[in-house]
């Protein structure tokens, strides 16, 4: 990995207002072809910026969902199962439980399967389509959970498991 020291100082002369003090003043960094660091000069935030060279391809677009299920679908069917284990004595039988970010939709079979109502929010279109496959069409809606915007109190339980990362 380049160090901050190996990376080029340039002058993108791009206007943008750090999210964090609500700063103006920049130092940018070139790091590699593409990507780029800027630093807040208010506050210490550093910010990066990626390029693609080609159009974005969704996460799952290429997944061989049979191999996913039986690896990763594997390890998410185990925590589901412990998550729920927790959510139990707290939620009452029925009770609405959406998932944003929800893949392939493990967490919501198991919790379905535990005696919940389901719901999910999904941003990438394939993962979505297999949710929705495993779960019934309208279960879970594509989209972030900004651009499908639900309604203020339709869920009891809201998970979010492996998103915030992201």
């Amino acid at each position: 990995m380049m160090s901050v020291a190996a990376a080029r100082h340039v002058d993108v002369g791009v206007e943008r207002e750090c999210p964090a003090c609500g700063g103006r003043v920049f130092r940018d960094w070139h790091i590699a072809h593409g990507l780029s660091m800027h630093t807040c000069r208010s506050c210490g935030l550093i910010l990066s910026s990626l390029l693609r060279r080609y159009a974005k391809m969704g996460q799952y677009e290429n997944v061989d969902l049979p191999a996913y299920m039986s690896s990763v679908g594997a390890v998410r069917d185990e925590q589901s199962l412990k998550i729920l284990s927790i959510v139990r004595p707290y939620a009452r039988q029925g009770a609405r439980v959406l998932d944003i970010g929800c893949g392939f939709g493990s967490f919501l079979q198991r919790a379905r399967q535990a005696g919940f109502a389901v719901a999910g929010v999904e941003p990438d279109a394939d993962a979505c389509a297999g949710a929705c496959a495993a779960l019934g069409n309208g279960v879970v809606r594509n989209g972030t959970l900004q651009q499908v915007k639900l309604a203020s109190g339709s869920a009891d339980v809201v998970a979010t498991l492996d998103v915030l990362e992201h």
